[in-house]
């Protein structure tokens, strides 16, 4: 729960730092506005990839969030593995 706080909360000051909108994230994330606006709103957890997606498009330290939030940033290094095989 204190991620998924944390992590909208983070999403929302960096996406109106950005000046992007809602629909333009999620566009560019893959996935449809209502589904980022329950991530953004607090209602729901993304998928790793898809943190690291947003992370990504919104310009955010994903181990950096995760040290911050008192998470062990190396759970990310499976997914940063997983996607270099797969590529």
């Amino acid at each position: 729960m204190k991620f998924r706080r944390a992590f909208s909360s983070e999403i929302f000051i960096r996406r109106h730092q950005m000046g992007l909108t809602q629909e333009t994230v999620a566009e560019l994330a893959g996935i449809s506005t209502r589904w980022y606006q329950q991530i953004e709103s607090g209602r729901r957890t993304p998928s790793g990839r898809l943190l690291l997606r947003l992370c990504a498009i919104l310009q955010i330290d994903a181990r950096l969030f995760y040290s911050t939030v008192g998470l062990d940033p190396a759970q990310l290094n499976w997914l940063d593995q997983s996607d270099h095989q797969a590529g």
